[in-house]
C-alpha cells in the first residue's frame, strides 16, 4: 500500500462535491451523494461512485471519481473497466481521475484510452474521461476558491509552499474535534507530509485531537499492519540464515565461522546466492573464495 493510499481516500469521503466540481466546468454541483450499492458488483473495487445533481437540472448523474498518487500508464485502462462495469447498472455515466503528480518516467498523462486492431490499424474503442492534474492547478488559485474540500490538493499544486500550506490550514479555522474539519485538516497535514517532508506537520494539531480523526487512526493501524508483515518477511530470513550457518559449518568446518558471521547481516538475494554455491559440489577451498565474493562485509 502506498503512503498515500488513505489520506487520498479520505478525500473522496469528507468533501467529494468539491472534487467532482474540479471536472464540471461551469455546471454548478449541488449534491453529490455516494453510490455505494453499485461497488459490490464490481470484480475489483473502484475508489469513489456518485450520484450528481447539477443546478438547473432534475434528473441525476453518475460520477466515478478515481484519485492517484502519482501518473501511471495503466490508469486509463483502470478507468475504463471500472467505467464499463458501473455503467451496466448507472447512466449517464462519466469517469474522472484526479491525479495528485507526474509519475517518473510513467508516460504522459491523457485522459482517453484508444485501442486499435494491430492487423488492420482500425479503432475498436476510444474512450474519454476528465483528467485533473493538480500539479497544473495554480495552489493560490486553490486558496483563494474557498472550498475546504479542494485544500489538501494544495501540497501538490503548482507554486506550493510550506507556507501556503500553513495558511491552508488556518483557512480550516481551530479544530476541536471529530468532524468534517478535523478530517480535512488531517487529510491536509498528511499529505503534506509526503511533499514537505521535514516539517512537523501533525504536530500542528493537539494530540488528543489528532487521535480522534479517522485519517490518523487508520495511518496507524497501516504502520501496525506493515511492522507484522516486516517482522515475519524478517523471521523468515533468519530461519535462511541459520540454515545456512549450519551448511557451512557443515561443509567448511574451520573455515566456516569468519563466513557465518557475514551471512548474520546478509539480505535475501546475497542468502540465495550463496545457498546455490554451498548445493554445488566442489572443492573447500573454492568455495570459500566464492562466498567470499557474495556475502557482505560483517558489522563492525
Amino acid at each position: 500500500m502506498s503512503e498515500l493510499d488513505i489520506p487520498t481516500r479520505a478525500l473522496l469521503q469528507v468533501e467529494p462535491r468539491a472534487l467532482v466540481q474540479l471536472a464540471e466546468g461551469g455546471a454548478r454541483v449541488r449534491t453529490c451523494v455516494p453510490e455505494e450499492s453499485a461497488l459490490v458488483r464490481l470484480e475489483r473495487r473502484m475508489d469513489k461512485l456518485f450520484r450528481v445533481r447539477l443546478e438547473g437540472e432534475r434528473r441525476p448523474r453518475w460520477r466515478h471519481v478515481e484519485v492517484a498518487a502519482a501518473w501511471r500508464h495503466d490508469l486509463p485502462d483502470r478507468v475504463f473497466t471500472y467505467w464499463s462495469w458501473a455503467r451496466l447498472v448507472h447512466r449517464p455515466l462519466r469517469s474522472v481521475l484526479i491525479v495528485l503528480r507526474p509519475g517518473a518516467r510513467r508516460g504522459t498523462p491523457t485522459d482517453r484510452l484508444a485501442v486499435e486492431d494491430p492487423d488492420t490499424g482500425r479503432r475498436l474503442l476510444d474512450f474519454r474521461f476528465e483528467l485533473v492534474c493538480v500539479w497544473r492547478l495554480r495552489a493560490r488559485e486553490l486558496l483563494a476558491r474557498g472550498e475546504p474540500g479542494l485544500l489538501p490538493l494544495l501540497p501538490f499544486a503548482e507554486g506550493a509552499t510550506a507556507a501556503l500550506v500553513e495558511r491552508a490550514l488556518t483557512r480550516l479555522g481551530p479544530v476541536h474535534g471529530p468532524g468534517k474539519r478535523l478530517e480535512l485538516a488531517t487529510t491536509l497535514l498528511a499529505l503534506a507530509g509526503s511533499v514537505f517532508p521535514n516539517v512537523p506537520w501533525l504536530a500542528m494539531i493537539p494530540r488528543e485531537t489528532a487521535m480522534k480523526s479517522t485519517v490518523i487512526q487508520q495511518l496507524l493501524a497501516e504502520g501496525k499492519r506493515e511492522g507484522k508483515r516486516e517482522g515475519r518477511r524478517e523471521g523468515v530470513l533468519e530461519g535462511r540464515r541459520e540454515l545456512l550457518a549450519l551448511l557451512l559449518r557443515t561443509r567448511l568446518g574451520r573455515r566456516a565461522p569468519p563466513l557465518v558471521a557475514r551471512v548474520e547481516v546478509a539480505g535475501r538475494r546475497a542468502l540465495d546466492e550463496a545457498a546455490r554455491l554451498v548445493a554445488r559440489p566442489g572443492p573447500v577451498g573454492a568455495l570459500a573464495e566464492a562466498l567470499d565474493a557474495v556475502l557482505p562485509p560483517a558489522e563492525g
